[in-house]
C-alpha cells in the first residue's frame, strides 16, 4: 500500500506518552508527515528527548507536563 506523504502537513497532533518508545515513534512518524506535535508526559523531561529528536530533524514539537489519566484531567489540559 502506498501512502501520500505530507497528507497531514500543518496539522497539529497530540501524543500522550510521547516519551515512551512507542509514543516517541508515533510522534516522530507524525513529524515526518509535517505535523506539528504536542507531546504530553507526566514529567516534561521524558518528553523532551522526543522533542529534541524531532527538532534536530528540522521539525517542530513541544512538550507539556500533564496528567491525563482521567476525563477531568484531559478536559483541563485542553481548556
Amino acid at each position: 500500500m502506498r501512502f501520500k506523504m505530507n497528507r497531514f502537513e500543518n496539522e497539529v497532533a497530540v501524543v500522550t506518552g510521547g516519551g515512551s518508545v512507542i509514543g516517541a515513534a508515533i510522534a516522530i512518524r507524525l513529524a515526518e508527515e509535517r505535523v506539528n506535535g504536542a507531546i504530553i508526559e507526566l514529567e516534561a523531561g521524558r518528553g523532551q528527548e522526543t522533542v529534541d529528536a524531532i527538532g534536530s530533524a528540522g521539525w517542530q514539537s513541544e512538550v507539556f507536563a500533564r496528567d491525563v489519566g482521567g476525563h477531568e484531567a484531559i478536559r483541563q489540559s485542553f481548556s
